[in-house]
């Protein structure tokens, strides 16, 4: 792997639960519809992340985190563009078994800028701050 994909992904840690970041499968390139290519080793739905470590310069294309409150699921997602990013929240009511209810109605929230930054923040710190964008909106 490129010396400077592998620094970069020694630097992550998943949001969520403080866990490392590694390869979800080699093949991964080919199959870009599942979202990510490298993501949290304790949980892969906690943290996944798309970086494009086979052409020059590397470069992180876009990220998603999953974090549950109570009865809803929040996920964040976040693509990076050459101008500027993008950020969008995803909330909808789940089970106690974190099973999405039928239903329910998902809210939206999009914004044409990077909101979240995962290098220094826990679960309590990204909750915080989806509730207050969602109070906002």
């Amino acid at each position: 792997m490129d010396p400077i994909a592998k620094k970069i992904l020694n630097a992550l840690r998943c949001p969520i639960c403080g866990g490392q970041i590694d390869l979800v499968a080699w093949d991964a390139p080919k199959k870009k519809s599942s979202g990510s290519n490298f993501c949290c080793v304790s949980d892969p739905e906690h943290y996944g992340i798309w970086l494009v470590h086979w052409e020059q310069p590397v470069r992180l294309e876009n990220d998603k985190v999953v974090v549950y409150d109570g009865s809803y699921k929040h996920t964040v997602m976040q693509q990076y563009v050459p101008t500027k990013g993008f950020t969008t929240i995803q909330t909808v009511k789940v089970d106690p078994e974190h099973r999405v209810l039928d239903g329910t109605h998902t809210r939206f929230f999009s914004y044409h800028k990077l909101l979240f930054d995962y290098t220094k923040t826990t679960k309590e710190k990204l909750l915080n701050k989806i509730k207050t964008i969602l109070v906002f909106q």
